[in-house]
């Protein structure tokens, strides 16, 4: 018969099968851990061990090969806590941080930071609470890449309304197919784009209602109810005026202007307009009573009627009147054609006086009768 060797007192089992068993400072390796086991003392784990159930830990636990756990182990960790690698290589117990702290890697150690501080927020974005929003001042230049895609502020019946107290630029000197749009329309060559009151979006037009227009510029425009235009203005094209226009400052016109009903223009009681050497119409005050106009070197002028003519060989100015009387002043000769010169009329008393005599025809011109009753008086030519 063998001989069976003598049993032995060791601290290190190898190759086991333990159930419901207590460890005080022991060495296991290869071993199998059935249900549920207690470890007390520093016990070292070599090799293989495998636990099928509840194992306790009551003091050190080397593990000196690689740990597996086929379900979460349950170890001691404070409530919010969490495991943190040490300074020597080990998980340590950090405890949470205040309300909304966050997480943050700072000098390479996980730390509970103030979340505010994650970023900085500026250039037109805020942090509001825990809200990050736009809001806020510029820092720099900023452009906003649309690339292909649509940007909308708001939407149709809200009734925020967005400000651009600086000016809006639609583009730069070299970039000019950049429209302004409204009503769905960026309107066509030439319209202008007014105002349809409040709550109304503005839309673009060739014909302008009741309108002030200071210092413009109007090309193939139509004007239409009480019009008034302050400042220089240049009319180019075809204007069509429809009804009132006030001008109230120098208005330039460089195509033919067409009144279909007189204007009212300004002009003082009793003068005139008169072209002058810019070639423009001036106002011309009126004369003295009595006056006419009159162009006196080129340029109608208001002068004395008495100096419109010089009166004389039988015809004299008396007051405003042309008489006849006066001197001759040359041989004369009154041409009566076939028409019939009468002096007089009867019944009146007034005279005919020849106090230098009376030629009937000269030498050769015999057939001069001299009549008296309707008949003709013949004499002998005796004086």
């Amino acid at each position: 018969m063998a001989q069976v060797p003598s049993p032995e007192y060791v601290d290190t089992l190898n190759n086991f099968v333990l159930n419901n068993s207590t460890f005080n400072t022991s060495t296991l390796n290869n071993t199998t851990l059935n249900n549920t086991t207690t470890v007390n003392g520093p016990t070292t784990f070599n090799n293989t061990v495998l636990h099928n159930d509840k194992v306790t830990f009551g003091d050190t636990a080397e593990f000196n090969s690689k740990v597996i756990f086929n379900q979460l182990p349950q170890l001691p960790l404070p409530k919010g806590n969490i495991w943190v690698g040490d300074s020597l290589g080990y998980a340590d117990s950090v405890a949470p941080g205040a309300n909304g702290t966050v997480l943050r890697i700072v000098n390479g150690i996980p730390t509970w930071v103030n979340s505010n501080n994650l970023y900085v927020f500026n250039n037109g974005v805020e942090l509001n609470g825990d809200s990050v929003q736009l809001g806020g001042n510029l820092v720099k230049n900023t452009n906003l890449d649309l690339q292909n895609f649509n940007l909308t502020i708001g939407n149709a019946g809200q009734t925020g309304t967005t400000r651009f107290e600086t000016g809006v630029n639609l583009g730069d000197g070299t970039n000019t197919n950049v429209p302004l749009s409204t009503r769905g329309s960026a309107g066509t060559d030439g319209q202008v784009l007014i105002s349809r009151g409040a709550g109304t979006s503005p839309e673009y037009v060739d014909t302008l209602n009741n309108f002030v227009l200071n210092s413009s510029t109007l090309n193939n425009t139509t004007l239409n109810n009480t019009t008034t235009v302050n400042g220089p203005t240049t009319f180019n094209n075809t204007v069509l005026h429809n009804d009132k226009v006030t001008f109230g400052d120098t208005a330039e016109f460089n195509s033919k202007v067409i009144f279909n009903q007189l204007p009212q223009l300004p002009l003082p009681k009793g003068n005139i307009w008169v072209g002058d050497s810019l070639g423009y119409a001036d106002s011309v005050a009126l004369g003295a009573n009595g006056t006419v106009l009159r162009i006196v070197n080129g340029i109608p002028t208001w002068v004395n009627s008495n100096n419109l003519y010089v009166f004389n060989n039988g015809v004299e100015l008396n007051g405003d009147s042309v008489q006849l009387g006066g001197n001759l002043v040359k041989n004369t000769n009154l041409d009566l054609q076939n028409f019939n010169l009468t002096i007089g009329n009867a019944g009146q008393t007034g005279t005919t006086r020849f106090e230098t005599g009376v030629n009937l025809g000269d030498g050769t011109n015999t057939n001069v009768p001299l009549s008296t009753r309707g008949s003709v008086v013949r004499w002998s030519g005796v004086d």
